[in-house]
């Protein structure tokens, strides 16, 4: 339907053209709030505790995970208790610090999963959609009613992936705790888990040796004792059917970085092998077993490298990874499918996969060598890959919004109105794909398409404050006085505070 375009937009609506805090504003508004299950998988089942922290699928074979699970760390006989106290004395905040590899998601996923057990259900924030944490939208009801344990891991990662000009992530995701206690929920626990090695100390703003870190206590998890690392070493060995006495088993844990990550991938890299454990093939470092689990597999798979490049893509968009998309990519590039690639990666453990999403593991080092912002012609790779018939599946329209979403973060207007009709075409419920086209709409001088998609973004969920923000603000910048005090009085009702 043809809308009322204006060419010369008069006064202050001339002003949103350029990057001005109303158009800022305005952006922001029209980022409706997260769902909890965008941002948050749900975990009630103990068994389900570790598939999600590790982003394995059911039944998928030699995991992390699957590493046995040792007491003996250094100064503390028992972890489980030990962290249970540190979030008690920490009011329910704790962050988990500690250098890589050394198990400190292994020792979360068994205490969570006790908890499982008790009655907690679980939040583990999911890792490919970063850019939408935030404060949420209106609560599911049967999450009142049970008590509720939030769980982010690699917090590190996520605080450096994120964008420049994005509100950073670590206020992002204060907004997201702050705004359940005022949605009602109270007893709710949250655990971090990051590395503290000097270039993350920085990055997190945590002093070294320090006990609290912003509203969180601060656990420093220690290291497995020789003697657990040996246990576990002698038992990776047995169940790959490879002999090792225990007098070398602990020669090869001296000889080591000493994390169990290390321990696990030189046992992998030998029963793939069928060879032998020993002094000459053994990997001291993580750094180096990762590296040549890479380079044999580029050996056999040399499209490794174009799946990996892909996943580090959509990561960097702020996009969900599904298989779909990275076949439609290489099919644009005119390069062979890419299936079997992907699926070494994930039996090498270097892409994790639950629920069809997939995650790229070890490219810490990738993201700071990668461009600061996406080119041009990324976007529009992204875009072709997404929006092609072959991408169709079952989450297709909930991931052309976030298509349309990450758009609009990255300031790109002139796409974003094709994209979020394609969701709403394909049946999008929502009303994120109608906000961020209004915009888009706005910036066009289409006025009375931007408000039409105002209004059917209301009628979608009308417990969202930023919707009624958003409208008021378009209001004022077109002089509708009554309008505006409507609009912003029933904004600061439902707790929108912008």
């Amino acid at each position: 339907m043809p809308g009322t375009a204006i060419t010369t937009p008069p006064g202050a609506w001339a002003s949103m053209m350029g990057r001005t805090p109303e158009r800022e504003a305005l952006k922001a508004a029209a980022q409706a709030r997260p769902r909890f299950e965008e941002v948050f998988e749900l975990v009630r089942s103990a068994e389900d505790v570790p598939k999600a922290l590790f982003r394995a699928e059911p039944g998928q074979q030699w995991v992390p995970y699957e590493v046995p699970y040792v007491r003996g760390r250094q100064g503390l006989a028992v972890v489980q208790q030990g962290l249970e106290d540190a979030l008690a004395d920490a009011g329910g905040r704790l962050l988990i610090a500690g250098r890589a590899g050394i198990g400190k998601t292994r020792e979360v996923a068994e205490w969570a999963a006790q908890r499982c057990l008790l009655g907690w259900t679980l939040a583990v924030a999911r890792p490919d959609l970063d850019a939408r944490m935030g404060a949420l939208a209106k609560l599911p009801m049967q999450l009142h009613d049970e008590k509720l344990v939030l769980i982010i891991d690699n917090l590190h990662a996520r605080v450096q992936a994120a964008e420049d000009g994005e509100l950073p992530y670590l206020e992002r995701l204060s907004r997201c705790i702050d705004g359940l206690a005022r949605q009602g929920l109270h007893d709710v626990r949250v655990v971090a888990i990051a590395r503290d090695e000097r270039p993350f100390q920085q990055a997190l703003d945590l002093a070294t040796e320090s006990k609290q870190w912003r509203e969180f206590g601060v656990f420093r998890m220690p290291d497995l004792t020789d003697d657990a690392l040996s246990t576990i070493l002698l038992t990776l060995a047995h169940r790959a059917e490879l002999e090792l006495n225990p007098g070398l088993a602990r020669e090869l844990v001296t000889n080591s970085d000493r994390t169990p990550r290390t321990i696990f991938i030189n046992v992998d890299l030998a029963r793939r092998k069928q060879a032998a454990l020993g002094h000459g093939d053994w990997l001291p470092t993580e750094g180096e077993t990762w590296r040549l689990k890479k380079r044999a597999l580029r050996a056999q798979y040399p499209a490794s490298d174009q799946v990996q490049a892909q996943l580090l893509l959509l990561a960097r968009l702020g996009l969900p990874a599904r298989g779909a998309y990275l076949r439609a990519m290489a099919a644009a590039a005119e390069r062979p499918a890419c299936d079997d690639a992907l699926q070494a990666l994930i039996d090498e453990g270097l892409v994790g996969r639950r629920q069809d999403r997939l995650t790229l593991f070890g490219h810490e080092q990738e993201l700071d060598d990668a461009p600061a912002k996406p080119h041009a012609d990324d976007w529009d790779r992204a875009i072709a890959a997404m929006t092609d018939e072959s991408s169709r599946q079952a989450h297709w329209a909930e991931d052309l919004s976030l298509l349309a979403l990450a758009l609009l973060r990255a300031d790109r207007p002139e796409q974003i109105t094709a994209i979020a009709s394609l969701a709403i075409a394909q049946g999008h419920p929502g009303a994120q794909p109608y906000k961020a086209r209004s915009f888009a709409h706005f910036l066009a001088g289409r006025l009375d398409e931007a408000m039409a998609d105002l209004a059917s973004a209301i009628e979608r969920d009308a417990a969202d404050g930023s919707t009624w923000h958003m409208r008021g603000l378009l209001k004022y910048l077109m002089n509708d006085g009554p309008g505006v005090l409507h609009d912003m009085a029933r904004a600061h009702e439902l707790g929108e505070d912008s």
